[in-house]
């Protein structure tokens, strides 16, 4: 897997530590000459101390941080602190591997990011797809990702602005975790749902177990037949093309309260994000599942998506 030629010279480096085998991919196949300092992240319920180990005697002049996902603004100022910092530096470009962030914490630090855009030449990401989830020894009836969801909470930087005298409509892009999905209408108490479907896999052999979840999606959604209730597809890999469906959505009633949820891929996650960067009023949250399927979430693909937010 050649990486390097879509890195510049002269990078900080941002990567998640994680359970998946995905947060290796980036980091290892890295070309350290190009790296002036690079900053892992990661949770100590969630990741080992020896993939942490693995990663920072790789990578040059590494800052080991630990996050704890249930202190949002704890993270978020960590992320603060070491942007701040490297802009102080002189460095010229940031490479983030986004692949086993949470979606919350890939918002957060995409915010902050956003914030600091003109200090920096480029702002690249980079995302490992998954050859496959769940497990490849097991069915697709058996195939999980987590499982419940303990809450819904804001992801900091997205307040939004929500009018109590508009209707809320909520905007789920939907994964292969249906229940976090089920609970979320349930806290969230949309007077709108529209549910979005996500084709066009980041991996070409995810095809038949996105096929299974697009029936099972299509029963799930019935149970909302009563409810004022819309459903659209949306790209899991094309950024662009995922942000125009979003932004159709919310143009089609511009005086609804929006809530957006991102299940999907990190790319997806992306195109919710760049929506809100260009639409205050939208409110992005994050849906907090009660348990992973830590040993058998993924399997790394040999594709590497790049995208660059100074573009944008």
């Amino acid at each position: 897997m050649n990486i390097n030629h879509s890195i510049p010279d002269n990078i900080a480096f941002f990567c998640c530590a994680s359970f998946e085998e995905r947060c290796k991919s980036i980091s290892l196949a890295i070309n350290k000459s190009k790296v002036n300092c690079a900053y892992i992240f990661y949770d100590s319920n969630y990741t080992s101390d020896a993939v942490v180990s693995e990663i920072s005697e790789y990578l040059p002049n590494c800052e080991i941080k630990q996050l704890n996902m249930k202190n949002p603004i704890e993270v978020a100022d960590i992320f603060a602190k070491a942007i701040e910092k490297i802009q102080i530096s002189g460095i010229e470009n940031i490479v983030i591997d986004i692949t086993t962030f949470t979606h919350e914490w890939l918002l957060i630090l995409l915010k902050i990011v956003h914030s600091y855009k003109n200090a920096f030449k480029q702002i690249r990401c980079m995302y490992t797809g998954a050859q496959d989830y769940g497990g490849a020894s097991v069915s697709s009836e058996q195939k999980w990702l987590s499982k419940g969801c303990k809450d819904v909470r804001n992801v900091l930087g997205y307040p939004g602005i929500l009018r109590p005298s508009e209707k809320n409509c909520l905007i789920v892009l939907a994964g292969f975790e249906l229940e976090r999905a089920t609970r979320l209408i349930e806290l969230v108490e949309p007077d709108k749902i529209v549910i979005g479907n996500g084709i066009d896999p980041t991996n070409v052999s995810l095809t038949d177990t996105m096929t299974f979840f697009r029936k099972k999606f299509d029963d799930w959604k019935k149970e909302y037949k009563h409810r004022n209730c819309k459903n659209f597809d949306f790209s899991c890999k094309d950024i662009f093309s995922t942000v125009k469906e979003i932004e159709k959505i919310v143009n089609t009633d511009p005086t609804d309260n929006y809530i957006v949820v991102p299940l999907n891929t990190k790319l997806s996650t992306i195109a919710a994000a760049l929506v809100a960067f260009q639409n205050p009023k939208i409110q992005l949250c994050y849906s907090i599942p009660e348990e992973y399927n830590v040993k058998n979430y993924s399997i790394p693909g040999n594709k590497i998506t790049v995208f660059d937010l100074n573009t944008t």
